[in-house]
């Protein structure tokens, strides 16, 4: 293939689909928020930056098909987590979640929600679930912020040009 033209497409030194998205949830995200993300890209990517960069520290990634399973609950509570965790695939679980956290609880666009779980106005690329939101009285909630400002989208985000597994996954939960 890198004979026949197709370099520029193999060549992923400016794909940076991966960096902008896991910026621009997390920059999404408010602090000490929960952060539930579903699919292997997206989880992946968002625990790369916040485990190995340290990025965003403040908050806490659940990945919703691994929340219940015992070990990642131990593996979690090794690195120093102290949530209480539950199976985020029905609305019984999502309540427990929300009613064992003090924290405010978002989610990528990626999540299965309950059709019975509240779910807010969008912040940026997250959504808040049971009624968060905005906070009138945070200066820092982004009641009023057009987050769409500070986004990146940098590169050529054409999945038909860039053919490998991630992009087109991570493009539909893009907006």
């Amino acid at each position: 293939p890198l004979f026949l033209g197709r370099l520029t497409e193999m060549n992923r030194r400016w794909n940076l689909v991966g960096h902008d998205y896991v910026h621009n949830v997390l920059l999404s995200t408010p602090p000490q928020s929960l952060l539930v993300a579903k699919k292997d890209v997206q989880i992946f990517s968002l625990w790369y930056y916040h485990h190995v960069v340290k990025l965003r520290p403040d908050i806490h990634l659940i990945p919703q098909g691994l929340a219940h399973s015992p070990w990642y609950q131990n593996s979690s509570r090794r690195f120093g987590s102290s949530l209480n965790l539950s199976r985020l695939s029905d609305l019984n679980g999502w309540k427990q979640l929300h009613a064992d956290n003090l924290q405010p609880i978002y989610a990528t666009i990626d999540v299965d929600l309950h059709p019975e779980i509240e779910v807010g106005t969008p912040r940026g690329m997250v959504l808040p679930l049971f009624g968060q939101g905005p906070n009138e009285t945070d200066p820092n909630s982004g009641k009023g912020l057009d987050l769409w400002h500070f986004m990146l989208s940098r590169g050529d985000w054409r999945a038909e040009r860039r053919p490998d597994f991630s992009l087109p996954i991570l493009l539909a939960t893009m907006p």
